[in-house]
């Protein structure tokens, strides 16, 4: 496998199928394989090693999500735990293949129902590696074989049905980064999984709930049936045993009645008694003493006689004097070498002080016994002693005097009151299904009546595993098929149910492709009430939508012809500044036609270079949602002329609310600045009147000095007293005031003439020493004291210096007036102050004028700033200059305010420093 230059994988699987995954989707794919883990480890167990897994959960969303080149680590790591589960590497390979078959078929074929595809990889693949793997490598029986592909087919298909209902209820691919690819939930595979799960989900809880009843009564019957066996066993061996101790009694007493000196007579009633009883070995009468009084056969195997010898069963006495019949454990002694137990019976009264009949028996009769109680073999019996060594037992295989170890071979599980199960050898071995049917149920109960020796019982469980999985074949094969109809009914089904609603949504795509136009035909019928009225509903709503699309249509050709037709220049933008529309006004004013700006760049073909970047901003902002009004700027029209615009700019949004465009309602002020300069170069030019006696003592002085200069040099010449270093001094005097009189006048020619068109960078300094310069020589004739302060460095503002020199100007005026030659008379305070103040921190600088005048009455401060308002007398004034100040100060992009301080008038110029805006910005936005 290698990777392409677009991180895709090469040359696994189909190209669908390939791609990175990301580091969500990574974390994702560790998670959903440590969830399949515990899916398989959390197993439910319906009986001996029939487990239902759900690690393929996970794994089959992880193949879903990401295919199967991803999924298959997951599915390895999941199904790896059914290698310590059932200890055989074929679940693996069945699992892992059930990964691959269906990541690969649904990636492939864009197939988003997991369970029909699980449910084909089962029937198809699946079920027949089921049957090759057991039967074959495992060498498991056809019942149990059958038992197994039915549990693994259905526990695969629940497993997709739920993987399928998790793929479509959580939002696992938005959460990896891929919503786009699934973000809806499809209504007819909602309908698939719930009607699916409502089949499947209930047949397996009732097959599973079933199979563990019946397992449960099973236990309970074999449990009643060992009971049954043993309480029949005990009965039938105390029979045995107190028979034959009756019958040794009898002997004996018969035997000791004649007294023991008559010998022969006495081993006469032994000896028939030991013909009686099968398995007899020896029987002997001891007296209470322990000692051998009589005894057949009368020699032990080295021809010793027993008469006289001490009794090797003397210990048991002591509990047989009680009356109680005594069984030893088996055993071989001297005295008899092969095994053997021995019944001790108590005899009252024979001979002097009574004694016991001491009778040792060969187990082989208790065998036969065994035999017959264990159903020729059915159940296993066995008689073990104290020592848990076997005395008797129904299966010859098991000899007596053998050890009886419970779980010897196997697995021992005990069950409480006497009751275990055995398994043989262990679960890594055998599987678990041949351990239960090798197995047995057994019962360990003391034999009553005696302390040493107990039955056990015990019942095979080949049969009972058996029927019981022939029953739950029966029931899986009833969930199987039930759940294979109804996963390919149950689409045609919800297809059916889903019908009307898809034709719903076909009507709607119509609907939106004509727009409304036109009322649909065809409308779905349903049998179905809630379908049918949600369809009579939608047609009532779609003709609503039909007759208010029709409005709305009206109503937007309306609106199209309106803005078409407004006075007021419009105009729209795309998200890339193109023109999208373009009104009658906005073709008029700019000479270009609505289908040569069409998709053109509006501020490429329209706006002049230096105001590209300003418009550009303002159009930017609108696309922002920030609105812009009142944004001043020039074009150039077709042929060539400048048109000045008032622009107000907004965001064009879609129906869904967003962002596509932006709207520009303009308004022509080419004739509105004419007139603005107009009115602004006639009160310049009514304050150059004004001024007029102020320069003329400007003039006068430099004038007065050249006069002098020029008359002083005739006298000189005239008396013959030429000294040229003189003279140099005095023609250079001349030509220094004849300089400075010419800038006084150049300045009144700037001054009086209009201004540039094109704002620019100064220092309002400069329009403070400029204003001065015009009126300064008259505050001086007038004893008006004028200081200046300004900020070191003067920071630059952007406007035109000869405005800003006239506003300067009209303020001083006004100032020297307030204060007027009355006041000198009364020898008030005359002063002007000039401040030039340093940006603050919102990066504006202030000019402030301000004056001892005594202040602007109250009532007439919020006027002063209209036009024709004015506090002088009758032909003192025109009332335009500090309107026109306003004017100007506002088109900076400044403020301009008046307040009454304790002694005059103090007047607020606020202006943008120039590193507030851009070098190129065209005009200011008000």
């Amino acid at each position: 496998m290698t990777m392409s230059e677009n991180g895709r994988t090469k040359g696994l699987l189909f190209p669908e199928c390939r791609h990175r995954p990301s580091a969500r989707e990574a974390v994702l794919l560790l998670a959903l394989a440590a969830l399949g883990l515990a899916g398989n480890y959390l197993s439910v167990s319906m009986f001996f090693g029939v487990d239902f897994l759900f690690g393929s959960i996970a794994v089959l969303v992880a193949v879903r999500l990401s295919g199967a080149l991803w999924g298959l680590p997951v599915a390895a790591v999941a199904a790896g735990y059914t290698f310590v589960l059932w200890g055989h590497p074929y679940a693996v390979i069945i699992f892992t293949a059930e990964a691959l078959v269906v990541g690969v078929l649904t990636c492939r074929f864009k197939r988003e129902n997991l369970v029909l595809v699980d449910a084909g990889f089962w029937l198809l693949l699946g079920l027949p590696m089921v049957w090759v793997f057991y039967s074959y490598s495992l060498g498991m029986d056809p019942t149990a074989v059958q038992l197994i592909m039915l549990k693994q087919g259905i526990n695969g298909i629940f497993n997709a049905l739920i993987a399928n209902i998790l793929l479509h209820g959580l939002p696992l691919e938005r959460w990896i980064g891929r919503g786009a690819r699934k973000a809806r939930v499809s209504l007819q595979q909602s309908f698939f999984n719930t009607l699916s799960a409502f089949i499947l989900i209930p047949l397996l809880l009732t097959a599973m709930i079933g199979t563990r009843a019946e397992l449960g009564e099973i236990k309970g019957e074999i449990r009643e049936h060992l009971g049954d066996e043993v309480a029949d066993l005990d009965r039938h061996l105390n029979a045995w045993y107190g028979q034959y101790a009756a019958m040794l009694r009898l002997a004996v007493a018969n035997a000791v009645r004649g007294g023991l000196e008559h010998r022969d007579g006495n081993l006469t009633h032994l000896e028939e008694v030991a013909r009686e009883i099968p398995g007899l070995l020896k029987v002997q009468y001891a007296a209470s003493d322990g000692r051998i009084v009589l005894s057949y056969p009368e020699r032990d195997d080295r021809g010793v006689p027993y008469a006289g010898r001490a009794s090797s069963y003397r210990e048991h006495f002591a509990r047989a004097a009680g009356g109680a019949i005594t069984l030893s454990d088996v055993h071989d002694d001297e005295m008899t070498p092969r095994a053997h137990f021995t019944i001790i019976v108590p005899l009252d009264g024979a001979g002097a002080g009574g004694g016991f009949v001491v009778a040792s028996l060969a187990p082989d009769h208790l065998n036969r016994i065994l035999i017959p109680e264990s159903h020729n073999g059915a159940l296993r019996m066995m008689i073990v002693d104290g020592e848990n060594r076997i005395v008797g037992s129904s299966d010859p295989a098991f000899e007596p005097m053998a050890a009886f170890t419970f779980g010897s071979g196997g697995e021992l599980v005990a069950l409480g009151e006497g009751y275990y199960h055995w398994l043989p050898e262990s679960a890594a071995t055998l599987p678990e299904m041949r351990r239960w049917k090798r197995s047995y149920f057994f019962a360990k109960v003391p034999l009553s009546g005696t302390e040493a020796w107990s039955i056990v019982v015990g019942v095979p469980m080949a049969r009972y595993v058996d029927k019981l999985r022939a029953d739950t074949i029966d029931k899986l094969v009833l969930v199987f098929v039930f759940s294979i109809l109804g996963f390919f009914l149950v689409p045609l089904f919800s297809r059916r149910l889903a019908a009307p609603l898809e034709r719903l949504s076909a009507i709607t795509e119509r609907i939106v492709e004509t727009q409304g136009m036109e009322s649909p035909t065809g409308w779905p019928r349903s049998k179905v009430l809630e379908v049918d009225t949600l369809t009579r509903g939608f047609k009532s709503m779609v003709d609503s939508v039909v007759k208010a699309g029709a409005e709305n249509r009206r109503i937007a050709e309306d609106l199209a012809r309106l803005i078409d037709t407004a006075n007021a220049p419009i105009f729209g933008t795309d998200m890339e500044g193109r023109v999208t529309e373009w009104n009658q006004t906005a073709a008029r004013i700019t000479g270009y036609a609505k289908t040569e700006v069409l998709d053109q760049d509006l501020v490429k073909t329209l706006i002049p270079e230096p105001y590209q970047a300003s418009v550009r901003a303002v159009l930017d902002n609108a696309l922002q949602g920030k609105d812009t009004a009142n944004y001043e700027f020039p074009l150039y029209t077709k042929a060539g002329e400048r048109v000045d615009l008032l622009l107000n700019a907004t965001a064009r949004r879609d129906t869904e609310g967003n962002i596509v465009g932006v709207v520009g309602i303009g308004q022509d002020i080419t004739e509105l600045k004419r007139a603005e300069a107009q009115v602004i170069q006639a009160a310049k030019m009514a304050t150059l009147g004004e001024m007029a006696t102020g320069v003329a003592h400007e003039l006068n002085q430099p004038l007065n000095v050249i006069r002098m200069a020029a008359e002083s040099s005739a006298e000189r010449i005239e008396d013959g007293e030429i000294d040229g270093e003189w003279l140099r001094g005095k023609l250079e005097r001349i030509s220094a005031q004849t300089a400075r009189a010419a800038a006084i006048i150049d300045h009144m020619r700037i001054f009086g003439r209009k201004a540039d068109e094109t704002p620019v960078e100064f220092h309002p300094r400069d329009a403070v020493e400029g204003a001065l310069g015009l009126i300064g020589e008259q505050l001086r004739l007038l004893d008006i004291e004028v200081e200046t302060v300004f900020s070191e460095p003067c920071q630059k503002v952007v406007g035109h210096a000869v405005q800003l020199e006239q506003v300067v100007l009209n303020l001083l005026a006004n100032a020297r007036d307030a204060m007027g030659p009355k006041g000198r008379d009364r020898g008030e305070p005359r002063k002007i102050s000039l401040i030039v103040e340093a940006p603050d921190s919102n990066n504006t600088l202030r000019l402030i004028v301000r004056d001892t005048g005594g202040g602007i009455p109250e009532d007439c401060l919020s006027h002063i700033f209209e036009p024709f308002f004015t506090t002088k007398e009758v032909g003192k004034g025109t009332g335009l200059g500090l309107s026109v100040s306003y004017g100007i100060i506002t088109d900076m992009g400044g403020t301009l305010e008046a307040v009454n301080t304790q002694d005059g008038a103090q007047f607020t110029i606020t202006l943008p420093a120039v590193e507030r805006r851009p070098v190129t910005a065209g005009a200011v936005a008000g």
